[in-house]
């Protein structure tokens, strides 16, 4: 049995049994502290604030809900989204740590050796990010009071785009003519939205996404512009 018959027949099944499993758990328990205030003191909330508060995140985060599965599946794997969806930080700590596990093991992106890697940088970047966050929980408010304000404010301003700028770098590494390409593509789709659609503004980023896949797929095959 070939490596890719393993992954389908053996590893696959497992693993969406236990993902489906284990976020199904995620979400009852995301409904606990609700379910303890309502059980405990009879605290429930009503239909309609809950209502207004879903509407008021789906409207300025939804489109995440849909863009971030596709936009992170190819590198994160069947397994990583599994591990992501429960643990969270995905584009600053779940995506980053697969990339770096496929490269420090040579693999190939698409392969199942790839797949394994990625699963498992996953993995040691969720137990290392529960270990961590839970000490930053105990110790870190205190010690961050201790910091001068600039670097404190460096801190909040600079940390999020130094982690995306390292992402960049890493994916860009074997194929750095994508990383030009793909951005011009994202300020051509934002410019046709602004000017054409702008009521679907909301929806230019998942379109460049798209395009930018296209785009590099239509290239590759036709073996133009990126390399093999």
């Amino acid at each position: 049995m070939d490596k890719q018959a393993i992954l389908d027949k053996d590893y696959m099944p497992y693993i969406n049994k236990w993902g489906k499993l284990t976020n199904t758990v995620g979400v009852f328990f995301a409904f606990v502290p609700v379910i303890y205030f309502g059980v405990r003191y009879g605290w429930w909330p009503q239909p309609g604030p809950v209502f207004q508060g879903w509407l008021s995140i789906s409207a300025s985060a939804g489109i995440l809900w849909i863009m971030q599965p596709i936009q992170f599946f190819p590198v994160l794997g069947v397994a990583g989204t599994y591990m992501s969806n429960l643990s969270g930080n995905i584009s600053n700590m779940r995506v980053p740590c697969s990339i770096a596990a496929e490269q420090a093991a040579g693999v190939q992106p698409g392969t199942p050796e790839a797949e394994i890697c990625a699963n498992i940088g996953s993995a040691v970047s969720t137990l290392i990010n529960i270990l961590v966050l839970s000490a930053g929980v105990l110790a870190g408010s205190s010690l961050l009071a201790q910091l001068p304000p600039a670097a404190s404010d460096a801190l909040k301003s600079l940390l999020v785009p130094a982690l995306i700028a390292a992402c960049v770098v890493m994916v860009g590494w074997t194929e750095p003519r994508i990383l030009p390409l793909a951005f011009l593509l994202a300020v051509l789709t934002r410019i046709f939205f602004t000017v054409c659609l702008p009521r679907l503004m909301s929806m230019a980023d998942i379109t460049s996404i798209f395009v930018a896949i296209f785009v590099c797929v239509a290239l590759y095959k036709m073996k133009i512009y990126i390399r093999d």
